[in-house]
């Protein structure tokens, strides 16, 4: 049975030096940057979750990591090798994004959704093999989806449709994953369950960057937090004293109003 990831290489998932990200492109006669800076090298096993006001550009940087909007600046490479280099197949075999809604999810089978992750791998003919099946029905039970891959997603439970989606990224095999704000309409115990799923992703050698809006989920899930604002994208540690000052300036509230 396949695993999660290919097997491993001796570079990072992720590093970025000096990555500028923002729209309009290296070279754009106007391009808008959102921010720059970025050195940061993400291991396998290894979550780094993004926080930050709205607008900071968190979502963009995201999609600049998947080699979805080309750096403005820097150098970004997956699994080692050089994200201007490879094909649209190659990157996404190297990084799984995953956004907030795929269009007419809702009329897929959880297992049509998962097959979606497989697309970077198939063939000339864009048909799926053994390989394929495989992968599919391995994410399947590692996402605890047995018994419901041929249920429409629209029927699914917000906690079930989540996971459904991580398993599309998860049959992708690729060693990074991203994602956007994966928590959003979950309450407490669907949380508690993605973050469980995410936990055994990583032991099974995944490395992930992950956008979050809840302090107390990124600071208790994550090995780093990065703050995005102003146009940086700086490390906070929980148990640092200038954390608290330093999160109350980009979200713009008082300090009494930063709690994890």
């Amino acid at each position: 049975m396949p695993g999660v990831i290919p097997e491993p290489s001796t570079a990072p998932p992720l590093r970025t030096e000096a990555l500028a990200w923002g729209y309009g492109g290296r070279g754009a006669d106007s391009p808008r940057r959102l921010g720059q800076g970025l050195d940061l090298s993400v291991a396998r096993g290894e979550a780094v979750a993004l926080i930050g006001p709205n607008g900071a550009g968190k979502s963009t940087l995201l999609r600049t990591l998947a080699g979805v909007l080309p750096p403005l600046a820097g150098r970004l490479l997956l699994d080692g090798a050089e994200a201007s280099r490879l094909t649209s197949r190659d990157r996404a075999r190297r990084a799984a994004l995953l956004t907030q809604e795929l269009q007419e999810e809702d009329e897929l089978l959880v297992r049509e959704l998962c097959a979606i992750g497989r697309t970077p791998h198939l063939g000339l003919w864009g048909v799926s093999g053994p390989d394929d099946r495989r992968a599919v029905e391995h994410a399947i039970e590692l996402c605890g989806l047995a018994g419901l891959e041929d249920r429409p997603v629209g029927r699914l439970s917000g906690g079930e449709r989540q996971r459904a989606r991580i398993a599309m990224a998860v049959a992708q095999q690729a060693p990074l994953l991203l994602l956007d704000e994966p928590t959003t309409h979950l309450d407490l115990r669907r949380r508690h369950e993605l973050f469980e799923q995410l936990r055994r992703l990583r032991q099974a050698g995944a490395a992930m960057v992950m956008v979050l809006h809840d302090l107390g989920d990124a600071f208790h899930e994550a090995d780093r937090v990065l703050v995005l604002d102003e146009g940086r994208a700086e490390a906070v540690a929980a148990d640092a004293p200038e954390t608290v000052p330093r999160l109350a300036r980009a979200f713009q509230v008082p300090e009494s109003r930063v709690r994890w």
